[in-house]
């Protein structure tokens, strides 16, 4: 089972380099054609922030460290957690599927564009480059494995 079995679990990647954000311009539903964030949904049986660091190699080629949790949004029907992730390398490029484009802007010229998505606008606006958000927490109880119980606080 793969990410199309678990269409209801996603996330979002805030990826900084010094004041730059990294955006991917989509090809496909209501984003088409608008930067935005990276971001997919979860392999079955993977945590999300595996989901993540792997979503930002995949879609960008930039290999990226989780850093906080920066929000969570939930519905009835899913969940999409949204952390912010540093760089440690690689230049961006298109998957040439899911984006056209992808790219390291300023954070103040990314929120001048038009095409900005409203979600990834509201996070950079309200995120930006800074040290904000919940933090990895290594408590773990011992009927869990650690891999398989992450808190953030």
């Amino acid at each position: 089972m793969g990410a199309e079995d678990n269409w209801n679990h996603s996330v979002g990647c805030l990826v900084t380099r010094g004041e730059e954000i990294l955006l991917v311009r989509h090809t496909y539903g209501r984003a088409n054609g608008k930067l935005l964030i990276p971001g997919g949904y979860l392999n079955t049986g993977e945590m999300p922030e595996q989901a993540a660091v792997r979503e930002v190699r995949e879609e960008t080629g930039v290999t990226a460290q989780v850093s906080s949790l920066l929000a969570v949004r939930f519905t009835p029907a899913d969940w999409y957690a949204v952390f912010h992730l540093e760089y440690i390398e690689g230049e961006p490029r298109s998957d040439h599927d899911e984006n056209s484009e992808a790219l390291f802007l300023d954070r103040r010229e990314a929120l001048r564009r038009e095409d900005l998505t409203p979600l990834s606008r509201e996070l950079l606006e309200r995120f930006g480059t800074g040290e904000r958000g919940m933090w990895f927490d290594r408590f773990c109880p011992s009927f869990w494995k650690p891999e398989e119980w992450h808190l953030y606080r």
